[in-house]
């Protein structure tokens, strides 16, 4: 039943909208929409914005348009930009573990980064097992337990200079043979030792080595060399020729008549050679401690030299 109010009962006047609540009378409105001095009557149920379009304008400082705000960034071009909270549940501060709560992103087992991390894990796998055998091996060498073996492969050439390449420890084991080269600097040698000079079982002290002249004629006991206290005289060769005398006797002896050559007979012109050996241990005559060397001359000249050395005894 209607609630309706005739403002004028009495004269039948004008009927209003009325609502009765508890024997209270609330108006009805319509509402008018327009700008000031116009009036639009208001359009009924949803539709566009417009001046008959009921609407209600929220203020630009509502807390609800900033939120509308970050809804609207939820689009196709621009996504949803998130900025986790580190203190929110749900949500672990800073680097940790995995885990539920750990901010993180799985690659697919099927991205190429995958299989470029699995192929690395390989070769830095060989890497270790490399440098740990490399590594076993310098501490081998350190300790003197590597022994180089034997080859005929050329290690190259290693440049002058003054660092110490490394120790050797004290061994019987071959350390490899080097190629044959030529022009190759290995840098500075200390030659320690010499091929000697005196290959045989004498051991003395060569104090000089020289010649002397034989120019002489018919004589005996004619001095070639002198020799001195604890000296002695070593001869290593000898060539002459005699003169023009049909027959010349030749014959070397010490001061004390001690033959060391026999009566040699030259015809005319004749003569004789020995060559030095160039080993000092091997002379062809010894001579005794402080014993003078000789020669004995008959029937003619003979000139020519003798090749000696005095030595300390």
């Amino acid at each position: 039943m209607a609630d309706n109010v005739t403002a004028d009962p009495g004269t039948g006047g004008a009927v209003l909208a009325a609502d009765d609540i508890s024997s209270v009378f609330y108006p009805r409105a319509k509402l008018s929409l327009g700008a000031d001095g116009t009036a639009v009557d208001a359009g009924a149920g949803a539709g566009a914005v417009g001046t008959d379009t009921q609407r209600v304008t929220l203020g630009s400082d509502d807390p609800a348009v900033a939120s509308l705000a970050i809804i609207d960034d939820w689009d196709e071009s621009d996504r949803a930009k998130v900025n986790p909270i580190a203190g929110q549940a749900g949500v672990a501060a800073g680097a940790g573990a995995v885990g539920a709560t750990v901010q993180r992103t799985t690659l697919a087992s099927d991205d190429p980064a995958v299989a470029l991390l699995t192929t690395i894990d390989s070769d830095t796998n060989t890497i270790q097992g490399d440098t740990t055998s490399i590594d076993g091996k310098i501490t081998a060498c350190n300790t003197g337990a590597v022994v180089l073996a034997a080859g005929t492969a050329e290690i190259g050439k290693l440049a002058a200079g003054v660092a110490e390449i490394g120790k050797l420890a004290a061994g019987t084991a071959a350390i490899g043979k080097l190629a044959a080269n030529s022009g190759v600097d290995i840098g500075d040698v200390d030659v320690t030792s010499l091929p000697a000079s005196i290959a045989g079982p004498a051991a003395i002290a060569v104090d000089s080595y020289t010649q002397v002249a034989i120019n002489l004629t018919t004589a005996a006991n004619q001095v070639l060399v002198s020799s001195a206290p604890n000296k002695q005289i070593w001869v290593y060769g000898y060539q002459f020729s005699c003169g023009s005398a049909a027959g010349t006797g030749v014959s070397f002896q010490d001061e004390d008549d001690a033959a060391l050559s026999g009566i040699m007979l030259f015809a005319q012109y004749g003569g004789a050679s020995v060559t030095p050996s160039g080993n000092f241990a091997m002379p062809i005559w010894k001579l005794g401690t402080d014993k003078d060397l000789e020669i004995d001359i008959t029937g003619g000249d003979v000139d020519g030299w003798i090749t000696y050395a005095i030595l300390s005894v």
